[in-house]
């Protein structure tokens, strides 16, 4: 396994994905190291890519202020525009320290997981949650609101399934 490859099946979002996943998901990948200021993305901008943080802090927000900013940080996964068409940023993500992310080539993903759709059905499990948990945190008041980062993973949950979710 690669340095790479060990790096991405560690992060919270990625444990437990097969070895198969895990080649997909590293075969594009890079790091990179964002200056505190610098912006990862800008709402509007095209989407091809996804970042997993490592270290440090981003906020995400919207231009208009629509939705109140959020703050990201290492263990974080960050950007599912490239997921949806029209493929643009949603928001603006900007890092507030230095920041070190792992940068995934969202495009290729999307194309393995539109060949394989066991791949693509693992990796909207993971997407739904985490988009799930987002909303959610939206949806506190301010001062209450848990920073995204502290947020339940299904790939960090042993023994978590859809399955046993929706069976009540």
């Amino acid at each position: 396994m690669s340095r790479l490859e060990t790096i991405i099946a560690a992060h919270p979002f990625f444990q437990g994905i097969t070895r198969e996943f895990l080649s997909v998901v590293a075969h594009d990948a890079r790091e990179a190291k964002i200056e505190a200021g610098q912006y990862l993305f800008e709402e509007g901008d095209y989407a091809a890519e996804f970042y997993l943080i490592q270290r440090g802090l981003v906020a995400a927000r919207s231009r208009g202020g629509a939705t109140p900013p959020q703050t990201l940080a290492g263990g974080d996964v960050l950007g599912w525009s490239w997921l949806f068409p029209p493929f643009n940023w949603q928001f603006e993500v900007r890092a507030l320290e230095l920041t070190d992310v792992i940068v995934l080539h969202g495009t290729n993903i999307l194309l393995a997981c539109d060949a394989d759709h066991a791949l693509g059905y693992e990796l909207m499990k993971r997407v739904a949650i985490n988009v799930a948990q987002r909303a959610e945190a939206l949806r506190m008041p301010a001062p209450a609101r848990p920073p995204v980062h502290r947020a339940f993973s299904a790939a960090t949950v042993p023994g978590f399934s859809l399955a046993q979710a929706f069976s009540r």
